[in-house]
């Protein structure tokens, strides 16, 4: 009898084909959109979608990155596909809060860090989250904090509610390196999708150019405020969710008033 052929055309497999894969992780429909997201020429992406053929390491990396999917799923199809970006938990320490900690850890003989550690998984079983099924969760602390400007509430697909009177809130230090920076504070449920709940902090700062891929707070019409995803294809804007994808949606620049990107956030 002859030998059961082993291989199998990894672009088929699952019966959704890795063309399909990409497209649906970068939210765009046209080889031409997927050829600008990620500066490639038509030509190349041609062979992914009517050869079969799957993109080099280079260009999964990229497009795993973009999309926050795995790059297992992307060839194979095989769950889970999205991944949660990293979201740091920023733990701001008091100088009373440093010391009682140093005592803890002299009394146990155990370092700093490993008292940080132990407080927060603590904290984290307290909000009813597992450690160490959260592989996404990096744990940051500091000991400084310093003021950066509270310009408002933003609720996905609201407009943004201006705060009556400048505020100031404390973040770690390591987020100010700049004067361009200020903060928003998240309110309602749209943006936990993206790992941001209610009375979060977002950390953003304002930039004249934004590159592909880049997590923004941006202004629809001059009205209504958005946290999403933006690339830039020609003289349009794609703006599209992080996780889970829902439809991307094309603006022109007329239509965008993009306001900063997030750089990060402070629970």
């Amino acid at each position: 009898m002859p030998k059961k052929r082993q291989e199998k055309n990894l672009a088929t497999i699952n019966q959704e084909s890795v063309w399909d894969r990409i497209a649906k992780s970068l939210g765009a429909e046209t080889i031409r959109q997927i050829a600008n997201t990620l500066g490639l020429t038509d030509a190349a992406v041609w062979q992914w979608k009517h050869s079969g053929q799957i993109p080099s390491l280079d260009n999964l990396i990229k497009i795993a990155r973009l999309s926050s999917t795995s790059i297992e799923w992307l060839i194979t199809g095989e769950e889970p596909a999205w991944i949660r970006n990293s979201t740091p938990i920023q733990t701001i320490f008091t100088e009373g809060e440093c010391r009682a900690i140093e005592k803890m850890a002299r009394k146990e003989g155990i370092h700093f860090e490993e008292v940080v550690h132990r407080l927060t998984r603590q904290g984290l079983i307290e909000f009813g989250l597992d450690p160490d099924t959260e592989k996404s969760v990096t744990i940051e602390y500091f000991g400084e904090k310093v003021p950066i400007p509270l310009v408002g509430e933003i609720i996905q697909g609201k407009p943004i509610k201006a705060l009556t009177e400048m505020e100031k809130v404390y973040v770690a230090k390591t987020f100010r390196d700049s004067d361009m920076v200020f903060a928003l504070r998240v309110r309602g449920t749209g943006l936990e999708a993206d790992g941001f709940k209610d009375g979060d902090l977002l950390i953003v700062i304002q930039e004249k150019e934004i590159p592909n891929g880049q997590l923004i707070v941006a202004i629809i019409e001059h009205k209504n405020a958005f946290v999403k995803r933006c690339f830039l294809e020609k003289n349009t804007f794609r703006l599209q969710a992080t996780n889970p994808p829902h439809n991307p949606v094309t603006y022109t620049k007329e239509q965008v008033e993009i306001q900063g990107i997030v750089i990060g956030v402070q629970h």
